[in-house]
């Protein structure tokens, strides 16, 4: 069994020290085999054998940590913390999309953005070029990519820079090689019979995850196109899955629904370890979010509430109040640092800034015309991306505008 599972880690890539026991890679390679002799099942969904050793780690252990990261986000019993000073976040670029911005994402790196809209199309920035606030000659908007039927709901960046996958309401997930200079069309899909609404990579690249209006999970490997479901169905939720994230070592992952619940996963055997009902006072849950640390969940939801929640213990550690957020679906972020938390106003349209440990607001950013419904924060420096009703997004920065 072991030889098993150390032959499927050199295969896939993954080092053994980042799965808890082999036992669980034996289930994973078992389930492949058995499925490769009984045949797909419908949507070539295949569900997940759970593994009976419990011996799990805590996805906040230090040596699991992002690479170079300094853990910041750090709560202590009994001490009173003071409201930090507002970042200067300016706006240095805009881009505008036909119809509305609805998500974004920073690659791993930092140096490109992907914007997905209502139009369908996908756009990719350089983060560089915005910085230098480049002529008209040298434009940040450097390919449009068109492969969607139905609006794009959520982009993310291969963990290795060089991949770029969507999903949309058109029941598809596409994987771009973004090394193929003028490629507008994927080379690669994932066929869903239900639409998608979000995905997230497994920090190895391995996998993806995915949340559509059906009430299960799923789990690609994106080399064989299996999709993975969780076998106990009486813990899926009870309707469509609106946000999915892995934590920074991928030993769980976590996800939102319009059921009103927040679900925590064991991250290599996809067995349902807690679930938050009434997490936003019976409304639907828009967003989760896990902090660097592995620590803290962010959440959003249509009770203009977004909650900061310690995983370990599943209680709320501060709201942060002030915003409406009812009627769209408003997605809340972490600042680069996670000194701050991002989230849009629907009446006003401006974004509103938190202090993370506090709860105050500390600052209300004007530009967008309407609600903006989706951040996403840079991974290496103070800058994020706001997705707007108005069609536009627009990328901040700390800092003031050069000339």
């Amino acid at each position: 069994m072991n030889a098993l599972a150390a032959s499927v880690a050199s295969a896939c890539q993954i080092p053994l020290s980042t799965v808890e026991t082999s036992n669980k890679l034996h289930d994973y390679i078992l389930l492949g085999m058995r499925s490769e002799a009984s045949g797909a099942t419908d949507n070539n969904t295949t569900v997940v054998v759970e593994s009976k050793n419990d011996d799990s780690q805590s996805d906040a252990d230090e040596e699991d940590l992002i690479p170079g990261y300094k853990m910041r986000l750090e709560f202590q019993n009994d001490v009173k913390y003071e409201t930090k000073h507002a970042p200067n976040y300016n706006t240095w670029y805009i881009t505008t999309h036909k119809e509305a911005a609805r998500c974004a994402a920073f690659s791993p790196d930092g140096r490109f953005i992907a914007t997905g809209s209502e139009d369908t199309s996908l756009k990719i920035l350089d983060v560089t070029k915005m910085n230098l606030r480049s002529d008209a000659e040298d434009k940040p908007v450097i390919r449009t990519l068109y492969d969607h039927l139905q609006p794009v709901t959520e982009v993310a960046f291969h963990p290795n820079n060089l991949m770029l996958a969507s999903c949309a309401l058109d029941n598809n997930i596409k994987l771009y090689d973004l090394t193929k200079v003028g490629v507008k069309k994927a080379f690669r899909y994932l066929l869903d019979s239900h639409p998608f609404r979000s995905i997230s990579f497994h920090p190895s690249g391995d996998f993806l995850l995915a949340g559509t209006e059906d009430d299960r999970v799923r789990m690609y490997d994106i080399k064989t196109i299996t999709s993975f479901v969780p076998l106990d169905s009486s813990r899926n939720h009870k309707g469509p899955i609106t946000s999915v994230r892995f934590g920074p070592n991928g030993r769980l992952f976590v996800t939102s629904g319009e059921d009103g619940s927040i679900r925590i996963w064991d991250g290599v055997n996809m067995r349902c370890e807690r679930v938050i009902e009434g997490a936003h006072n019976g409304h639907e849950v828009c967003s989760v979010r896990i902090s660097k640390n592995g620590k803290y969940l962010l959440s959003s939801g249509k009770d203009s509430e977004p909650k900061l929640w310690d995983l370990g213990s599943g209680k709320v550690i501060q709201k942060y109040i002030g915003a409406t957020q009812n009627n769209f679906p408003i997605q809340v972020a972490f600042d680069y640092a996670e000194d701050f938390v991002l989230g849009g106003d629907e009446p006003s349209s401006s974004i509103f800034v938190w202090d993370t440990k506090t709860g105050e607001v500390v600052k209300k950013l004007s530009g967008h015309n309407s609600v903006a419904s989706y951040i996403a924060s840079s991974p290496v420096e103070g800058c994020f991306i706001s997705c707007s009703e108005d069609h536009r997004a627009r990328y901040w920065k700390i800092g003031d505008l050069e000339a």
